[in-house]
């Protein structure tokens, strides 16, 4: 057997098995990239829409994160539930 045909036998096995090692790797995308086939962009406001006399500057995602978050204060929930709680009970004392 010729060791040049050898050779190249083993480059015809290798090749593909190399080729197909590297194109398995793929790039990680974000969430945002993924979907942004989906974006679509404004059209021009109509006059009977709110935009069409409110002019907003543009906001990013990161604009947004910078944001002063806010949370609800727990005494303000319990506050608004016993109100609505003694509502129902009034209610229905009256229907009684």
């Amino acid at each position: 057997m010729n060791p040049g045909k050898f050779n190249s036998y083993i480059n015809l096995i290798y090749l593909p098995l190399l080729i197909f090692l590297f194109s398995c790797q793929k790039k990680e995308v974000s969430y945002f990239e993924k979907i942004a086939f989906n974006d679509e962009a404004l059209k021009n406001p109509t006059p009977e829409e709110w935009r069409y006399n409110k002019k907003e500057h543009n906001q990013t995602f990161q604009d947004f994160q910078k944001l002063k978050k806010i949370k609800p204060e727990e005494e303000r929930i319990q506050f608004i539930f016993s109100q609505s709680v003694n509502l129902i009970f009034y209610r229905r004392s009256k229907l009684s």
